[in-house]
């Protein structure tokens, strides 16, 4: 029953790799464009002069074809590539990056999607 599960399981990931047209390549350079983009960018700081933390959750789903939503879109499809791999789903901010700190502690962890992290 395991076999055949585990069969199943790769089949699907097969298949929304075919869906998505992406590629364990493909999202690593997306996603080290992404942190090296971040990262050049200056923080904002509030009144106080202290750094601001922005939330992107947005107030309602993106809509499909907006940037946001295909961003939504390849992170889902992406998933299937690393069997084992945790989301770290929490509504808040700190919520989530306790969540990612506890998750990079644990080495058996193959991946982290959506993982938060703090400057």
């Amino acid at each position: 029953m395991r076999a055949r599960v585990a069969q199943l399981q790769a089949e699907i990931a097969e298949r929304a790799v075919e869906i998505a047209a992406i590629d364990k390549s493909w999202v690593m350079r997306r996603l080290q464009e992404n942190v090296e983009r971040a990262m050049s960018i200056e923080p904002v700081l509030d009144g106080k002069g202290h750094p601001t933390v922005y939330d992107p959750e947005p107030a309602e789903e993106p809509l499909p074809g907006t940037v946001k939503g295909m961003g939504i879109e390849v992170g889902i499809n992406a998933r299937p590539l690393w069997p084992g791999g945790v989301l770290v789903d929490a509504l808040h901010a700190a919520e989530a990056m306790r969540r990612t700190k506890a998750l990079i502690a644990g080495p058996t962890v193959p991946a982290i999607f959506e993982a938060r992290s703090a400057r």
